[in-house]
């Protein structure tokens, strides 16, 4: 299982990115600052981050989320 922790220009780059993903990951969250449109999110998900950042780069505006895109843990099954 991966977990993954990046940042999106606002919540419609994401919405974009979890549809790409469709039932693929186990658990994603954000967390939104009222005064940005900037949200942080955590994801956790058995896709590695190759293939994380492809689907980031599908987002219009996913160059936010690639480059700040960080793995937390790598834990095998």
């Amino acid at each position: 299982m991966y977990k993954y922790k990046f940042r999106a220009e606002c919540e419609l780059d994401v919405e974009m990115f979890r549809t790409m993903l469709g039932d693929m990951f186990t658990r994603i969250s954000m967390t939104i600052e009222r005064s940005f449109p900037d949200v942080e999110v955590e994801l956790q998900t058995d896709i590695p981050i190759e293939l994380i950042k492809n689907y980031m780069k599908q987002v219009p505006d996913g160059h936010t989320m690639l480059s700040t895109l960080k793995e937390l843990t790598n834990e095998p099954r």
